[in-house]
């Protein structure tokens, strides 16, 4: 059963799903039948079930959370003024990229500007990760973990790491250690990664000769504002093999359920990284339990109270007809 919050949560509030910078829109369908809520899409070229088209400051003004998949074409500065407004106010955004494999470079440098412009420090180096244990039948056809043990597809993800006093700093190692040291929360990762060199530049906080078997962050979640940055080196749609997969090449998947884990653990950032964000330009953003536009915390709270009170009245009903 879906977890009640995320359930109240995307009744609230919407999706936004970027295909304006050309991304690919695998999944959109799936992920918007499996959730249902409120879907808005930016940019579509076709129609899709259960989503809306919208400019991009109308699905900004309607959502919890804007998804941008792997963007191939640059946003533009007042493009990223306006979400890093929206994320300063509470929004939570999850900026998708890629490995630099082929045209993968591409995507992180678009990645990176964007991460940059509206003042988060994570960043995706500019390598690939691989994991010879965890895979789906090629190393780079990475098997990641959550950190409840779900797995997801990785399909040739990038690592993440954080930007600090204008350097790269790799997050590889012990997770709770890197927590305590970053205000940041690793969501998702390759259990035994592997640093792969594919296209210049080279990566600047991973090495190819040296790390290698470790856990490397392939989804960082970031506090910014009163919202929260996600950056991940793969998208959960789109992309030649997306996130959101139940099943690659043999290999059962959590896919579907990669937007309830991740909203379960962005909730849970609040308690767990330090109240003060030091920016890379050394300002600082203070931290405060605000709600996020479009998300009403009385009315989920309402919601929440009412699905719980529904399915409660539905198993009495049912018990007393069994009986």
């Amino acid at each position: 059963m879906m977890n009640v919050f995320i359930l109240a949560l995307l009744l609230n509030g919407c999706v936004a799903v970027d295909l304006s910078h050309g991304e690919a829109d695998n999944c959109i369908e799936d992920l918007a039948s499996y959730y249902g809520g409120c879907w808005i899409t930016i940019g579509a070229k076709r129609e899709y079930n259960g989503t809306v088209d919208m400019p991009l400051d109308e699905a900004l003004s309607r959502s919890v959370l804007f998804i941008i998949g792997q963007p191939t074409d640059p946003f533009s500065p007042k493009e990223i003024e306006k979400i890093g407004k929206w994320v300063e106010n509470g929004g939570i955004l999850w900026v998708a990229g890629d490995s630099d494999y082929g045209s993968g470079k591409n995507v992180q440098f678009i990645v990176n500007s964007v991460m940059d412009g509206i003042g988060s420090n994570l960043r995706l180096d500019y390598a690939s990760v691989e994991d010879p244990r965890n895979n789906a039948g090629r190393g780079y056809r990475v098997i990641c973990f959550s950190r409840r043990g779900s797995r997801y597809l990785c399909h040739g993800p990038g690592p993440v790491a954080y930007l600090l006093d204008g350097k790269m700093h790799k997050l590889s190692g012990d997770q709770d250690n890197l927590e305590k040291e970053y205000p940041l929360k690793i969501l998702i990762f390759a259990e035994n990664g592997k640093i792969v060199e594919n296209t210049e530049p080279l990566a600047e906080a991973y090495s190819a000769l040296y790390d290698e078997n470790v856990k490397i962050p392939i989804a960082v979640a970031e506090p910014l504002g009163k919202g929260v940055v996600i950056l991940s080196g793969e998208t959960p749609y789109g992309g030649y093999a997306p996130m959101c997969l139940d099943e690659y090449h043999g290999v059962k998947l959590a896919g579907r359920t990669i937007l309830e884990e991740i909203l379960t653990e962005v909730r849970d950032l609040e308690k767990s990284v330090p109240k003060v964000v030091k920016r890379k330009d050394g300002g600082r953003i203070v931290r405060t339990a605000e709600k996020c536009p479009g998300y009403d915390l009385g009315k989920s709270i309402l919601v929440s109270l009412s699905i719980i009170a529904l399915s409660t009245l539905i198993a009495i009903i049912i018990r007393r007809k069994i009986r």
